[in-house]
């Protein structure tokens, strides 16, 4: 029970107790669904969807969904080589000219930190909209196909691992989940 208001707290205050962090999340899963509901409405609607479903247009657009989503992803993960580098002593030390890099890495952090939910929520909807395009035509045991399949199977776990991360629950698990997810990932797309 919160002490300060005498109110139970929800479930998500429990897993988020940082209001700051918990609107971030809130907006990002909202403006994340609301996408996926543009996205949806946007080919229901249009006459392309279903005149170029099986052609090479076709092909060509979910493969760059998929390509903006390895994009999203990138700039996600920026933010663990951004702290490693604030832990390095060399680097909080390093000055270019009167220029300290430290400083830079502090902003970058703090920008990386602030971004890292929402472009993550938006990587998960492109992902499962290139998957759902994909599989419209129906599953093939091709490379594509399978590692894009087995790049899936370990976004639920990241997911739920990143949640239990605001808590400060896990060890590393996250990165090293995000490290297996990004790999099965980049061979997907190759």
């Amino acid at each position: 029970m919160n002490r300060n208001s005498g109110k139970v707290p929800t479930a998500i205050q429990r897993m988020i107790p940082i209001q700051k962090d918990r609107k971030i999340f809130i907006c990002s899963v909202g403006l994340a669904l609301l996408l996926a509901l543009c996205g949806l409405a946007a080919l229901r609607f249009s006459g392309w969807y279903a005149s170029m479903a099986d052609g090479k247009p076709y092909q060509d657009f979910v493969k760059q969904i998929g390509s903006v989503a390895r994009i999203i992803y990138f700039a996600v993960l920026a933010i663990s080589p951004i702290f490693l580098l604030l832990k390095w002593k060399w680097a909080r030390t390093l000055k270019i000219r009167q220029w300290e890099v430290k400083k830079w890495l502090q902003w970058t952090g703090k920008a990386a930190r602030l971004w890292h939910v929402p472009l993550a929520w938006f990587g998960i909807v492109l992902i499962l909209f290139h998957g759902g395009l994909a599989l419209r035509n129906g599953f093939k045991w091709d490379f594509p196909y399978a590692t894009g399949m087995l790049a899936l199977l370990p976004l639920p776990v990241l997911v739920y691992s990143g949640l239990k991360r605001y808590r400060r629950r896990d060890k590393k698990f996250h990165l090293l989940l995000a490290a297996v997810f990004l790999t099965l990932f980049m061979i997907h797309a190759a």
